[in-house]
C-alpha cells in the first residue's frame, strides 16, 4: 500500500532555491510542534517565497502532508529509510534533490523526537481532509450553543479526587469533562486547528 506522504508530489517545491527549501520545511516543522509560536514563521516563511497565492497555497499544504505522514510511514525504521523515501519524493528537483533531501531528513528527525517526548503532530492528506480541519468543521457548527462550566469535585468514592477541578464542555447536547490536564490539551489542540486552518485556507 502506497504511504500518505508517498500519494502527494513534492513537484511543487521543486522551483525553490536551497535557502528558499530550508527556510520553508524549517518553519513549516516548528508549526507542526509548537503552533502557538510558529504559526507566524510559517506564514511569513510562504509570503516571503513571493509567489502567486495559490501556488504558495499548494506549497503548504504540501508540506504539511508529507511531513508528519513520513514520520508514521518510516516509525520504527532508520534515518536511510526517510532519506530513501525524500530522494524517491525529489526525483524533479533537479540541482536541489539533496538539498531537500537533507531538509526532509532533518525535519522527520525533530518530529520524531518531538513525538518520543509525547508530542501530537497535525495530520493533513491529500484529499484535503484532516483530523484537526474535520474537527474544526463539526465542532464549528455548534460553538454559537456551546456552554462551558468550571467545578470542584466535593464528593467522590475515590477520595483522591476530591478537591480536584474539572471543566464540563457541553456542544450543544454533547457533554464532554475534562480535568485541568485535559484542558490544556484541548486548548493546545484548538490551537493547532486554528493554525492548520488559516495556513490552508489563505488564498491571498
Amino acid at each position: 500500500q502506497k504511504s500518505p506522504s508517498m500519494s502527494v508530489s513534492a513537484a511543487p517545491l521543486s522551483g525553490l532555491s536551497g535557502p528558499q527549501l530550508s527556510s520553508i520545511i524549517s518553519s513549516c516543522t516548528l508549526f507542526l510542534m509548537t503552533p502557538s509560536t510558529g504559526l507566524e514563521t510559517f506564514q511569513t516563511s510562504l509570503a516571503d517565497l513571493a509567489l502567486p497565492g495559490k501556488q504558495t497555497k499548494t506549497i503548504g499544504k504540501v508540506l504539511l502532508t508529507i511531513l508528519p505522514a513520513m514520520v508514521n510511514s518510516t516509525a520504527g525504521r532508520g534515518e536511510n529509510a526517510v532519506r530513501e523515501e525524500a530522494e524517491k519524493m525529489a526525483g524533479e528537483f533537479g540541482n536541489e534533490k539533496e538539498n531537500f533531501v537533507k531538509c526532509v531528513v532533518d525535519s522527520v528527525g525533530k518530529l520524531r523526537e518531538f513525538k518520543t517526548r509525547g508530542g501530537q503532530l497535525i495530520t493533513y492528506d491529500s484529499t484535503g481532509e484532516s483530523s484537526t480541519g474535520t474537527f474544526v468543521n463539526t465542532a464549528s457548527n455548534r460553538l454559537d450553543s456551546m456552554t462551558w462550566t468550571f467545578g470542584v469535585t466535593a464528593s467522590n468514592d475515590m477520595l483522591d479526587q476530591v478537591g480536584k477541578t474539572f471543566l464540563r464542555v457541553d456542544f450543544g447536547g454533547e457533554v464532554v469533562e475534562m480535568d485541568v490536564n485535559g484542558v490544556y490539551k484541548l486548548m493546545g489542540e484548538l490551537e493547532r486547528a486554528r493554525g492548520i486552518m488559516e495556513v490552508i485556507e489563505n488564498d491571498e
